[in-house]
């Protein structure tokens, strides 16, 4: 029970931790005012006249289109975008032996999957408001993007020691001992091209070129959901996660003394 309690209070502890920071991420979507492009470059040309160029540190949000003219090429389907994230996992099953109440060993089997690839580029990109176009740096950003793959391919493992899907390929070494190759499981999310985007961050004109960056401290956010959507999503997830702390806490002081009452 002891062990039982400590265990429910550091989730209870993880769970506080996890809700302070998404409360102050919904602060700083819910404080920051949008800014037309066109509002930022006066803004910026004001603090030029008035202290000098590259002055101009500003939090902001910008909502526009995603404009590129080098855009990046997502591996797995292709698409043309500004960022992407993949992953290929192998799904695996493999024998193993336990001894059971019995004491008599036993053969049985498991399924589980290990990460053969993983990558992650971006690129910077414009936001095109129809007052004007700002670059965005999304260097250090947190990245809210769409599915563009989820596959599982069957099969074992081949002769070639290959798997290949868009421009990915990989060659694998085979499985040894008692792990067999269920198939491979593709994952990829991406900011395609001329979707609408929403920008939290930082507007600074750094080498007399006026861009979002990430902010010296606050949120840097670069998301094809809406603020909307992710203010409601926020609220949601940090309602649950006031709620289980509440839970695990409560739940681990009980068992603790409980622990304490039994012994």
């Amino acid at each position: 029970m002891l062990i039982a309690g400590l265990i429910a209070l550091a989730l209870g502890v993880v769970l506080i931790l996890l809700y302070r920071s998404q409360k102050k991420r919904l602060g700083a979507m819910e404080s920051t005012q949008t800014s037309q492009v066109q509002l930022l470059r006066e803004l910026a040309q004001s603090m030029r006249e008035g202290v000098g160029e590259g002055n101009l540190m500003y939090n902001t949000e910008v909502k526009g289109k995603v404009v590129c003219t080098s855009p990046l090429k997502s591996e797995l389907e292709g698409v043309a975008c500004v960022y992407y994230s993949m992953r290929v996992e192998r799904e695996y099953e493999e024998t193993y032996y336990e001894n059971d109440a019995q004491g008599r060993r036993q053969r049985r089997t498991r399924t589980g999957s290990d990460t053969v690839a993983a990558n992650q580029r971006f690129a910077p990109f414009l936001v095109d408001d129809t007052t004007g176009q700002i670059l965005v740096d999304p260097e250090g950003a947190e990245f809210v993007a769409e599915q563009v793959v989820s596959r599982f391919e069957p099969g074992g493992d081949n002769a070639a020691g290959e798997i290949r899907l868009g421009s990915f390929s990989l060659a694998l070494p085979s499985l040894s001992g008692d792990r067999r190759t269920l198939g491979y499981r593709f994952e990829e999310e991406a900011i395609p091209v001329g979707r609408d985007i929403y920008v939290l961050g930082e507007a600074a004109e750094t080498n007399g070129e006026l861009r979002v960056r990430k902010p010296r401290e606050g949120q840097f956010i670069i998301s094809l959901k809406d603020e909307e959507e992710l203010v409601r999503q926020g609220q949601s997830s940090a309602a649950w996660m006031l709620a289980g702390s509440v839970v695990c806490i409560l739940l681990g002081l009980g068992l603790l003394v409980a622990g304490m009452v039994k012994h």
